[in-house]
Parts: structure tokens; sequence; C-alpha cells
């Protein structure tokens, strides 16, 4: 069963980035009346992608497994997210994620400002979500590694 609703992920990294959110709505919005669906917003504010527990477990993320658990009770069959990087910037998550609910519960992804659908039938798109993630990856370590080195300027 298809859902009428476009659930739509909002998040940021920092609390100084807190109107990104009302904008990220603002596109969800706009999205899912291009789509044709009904716009239902699941926010989780500003919370750290990376930030883990001691089993290296992502913390702060109640939203998105509660997304999770929606899609494995077929609640979510569309998701939009204005960049990819909202979900994860972990390479392996982002595989882990793609493999075991979007495609294993068949989830319509959509991503960015006009909604692309991303096809995983497709190799091609499959191939470039693999390596989209992995470039958000090694762009995260870079800037942790450039605030560690102006942080150990400034002492």
């Amino acid at each position: 069963m298809k859902s009428e609703y476009l659930d739509c992920y909002l998040r940021v990294s920092t609390t100084s980035q807190g109107h990104s959110l009302k904008s990220q709505q603002s596109i969800g919005k706009r999205v899912s009346k291009i789509l044709g669906l009904k716009f239902r917003v699941h926010n989780e504010g500003s919370t750290s992608s990376v930030k883990r527990d001691s089993k290296d477990r992502l913390v702060d993320r109640k939203v998105l497994s509660q997304i999770k658990e929606d899609i494995e009770d077929k609640k979510i069959t569309n998701l939009w997210v204005i960049e990819r990087e909202r979900l994860f910037r972990d390479s392996t998550e982002s595989g882990f994620f793609r493999k075991n609910y979007l495609e294993k519960y068949k989830v319509n992804f959509f991503v960015g400002e006009h909604g692309n659908k991303i096809n995983f039938d497709n190799s091609e798109e499959k191939l470039t979500y693999e390596i989209l993630s992995q470039l958000s990856e090694y762009e995260n370590e870079k800037r942790k590694e450039r605030s560690e080195r102006g942080k150990k300027f400034l002492l």
C-alpha cells in the first residue's frame, strides 16, 4: 500500500543553522505539492550526524529511528530530504539504510529542491548514491581535520 504522504526529514548539524530547518520545511512542502502528496514533517532539529555512544551507535537521532520503524511498518513509503547528508555522513550507514530500508521496503526516495527520485533499480543511480555517500564522508572527515587544526592553533 502506497502512502499519500511525502515524509520529509529535516535536520541541521548545529543550532546556528536553525533557520535552515524552516527553509528545508518550506522546500519539502513545495516538493510534496509537486509530487501530489500530502506533506508530513519529521523534524530532528539540531543534531550531529556522527555523535556515537559506547557501542558505536548514533545518538540523538530519535526521529530517524522512528522513521526506520515507520518504514518497517509500511507507514512511510515516500521519503524526502533536502540533501542526502541530512540522513548520514557515513557511507557504511548510508549504504545500510539504502539496502535495508529504502530498497527492502521499496520506499520512494526523493532528494533536493525539485524532489528528484532516486531509482535504486538502476545500477548507475545506485552507484552514484554510493559515490556521493563516500564523498560526503570524506568531506566530513576533512571538515573535522580543519576544525581540530584550528583549535590546536588557538591553544
